[in-house]
């Protein structure tokens, strides 16, 4: 008698949930999250270099997950990992720890002989702590925001030569033909910064002026003109 219950129609309108129009709205948002994520952080040239998304990917085995939101399921198995990695560096990098096997530097332990309560307590406010340093520090968030569309529109417009007027689609292509046909070199950051205003990574020669995109084809370009040197 009760299993026939739990099976049968609802007797009015509010059993039978009328009127409700269900959808896959946080379906929908994180797929349009995972291919904006995709389209600016994953890169097949960065494989090499540690803590870019796809290093990330080859060294957790999801290789899968390159594929994108074409394969769902792969992507998001792989994106809560890699959000559980950066929450877990930042909450390493907030206690002063180098390493995983090492103790925090920057607060003490409490003592296993307190009362379970007050160790709470302790935890409770560390995690209000760090969550106000590294998650809802709206300013830099704002900056953040601000930075990656700035890149994001100098990606989608072409980086424009500031001589003639050309438009490449890298930097490192601009600034090699500023440098070729003009014999122009930009140092739009400071000179022990790695990086340029656009984040290509500077060759150290300052008489180079190259940029490049990632760190890998840096050090490939820098290999290739060592070994012509030795040769």
């Amino acid at each position: 008698m009760c299993r026939q219950w739990v099976f049968q129609d609802g007797d009015n309108e509010f059993d039978r949930l009328e009127g409700l129009e269900p959808t896959h709205v946080d379906w929908h948002a994180k797929v349009n999250l995972y291919k904006i994520e995709n389209k600016i952080f994953l890169k097949d040239d960065s494989a090499p270099e540690i803590g870019t998304t796809t290093a990330t990917i080859n060294r957790t085995g999801k290789t899968n997950a390159k594929k994108g939101v074409d394969d769902y399921n792969a992507y998001r198995d792989f994106h809560d990992r890699e959000v559980e990695g950066h929450i877990l560096a930042a909450f390493m990098v907030f206690c002063g720890m180098e390493n995983m096997e090492d103790v925090p530097s920057k607060f003490q332990l409490p003592l296993k002989s307190e009362g379970r309560v007050e160790r709470r307590n302790w935890l409770h406010k560390l995690i209000r702590e760090f969550l106000r340093e590294f998650v809802f520090d709206t300013q830099e968030s704002n900056e953040v925001i601000q930075e990656v569309n700035r890149l994001d529109r100098q990606q989608r417009e072409g980086y424009a030569c500031r001589i003639c007027g050309r438009r490449y689609q890298g930097d490192a292509w601009r600034v090699r033909h500023e440098i070729i046909t003009h014999g122009l070199r930009v140092q739009d950051t400071p000179e022990e910064d790695p990086r340029n205003s656009f984040g290509y990574f500077k060759c150290p020669n300052v008489n180079c002026g190259l940029v490049f995109r990632t760190n890998a084809t840096l050090k490939r370009y820098i290999f290739r003109i060592h070994w012509s040197n030795c040769n």
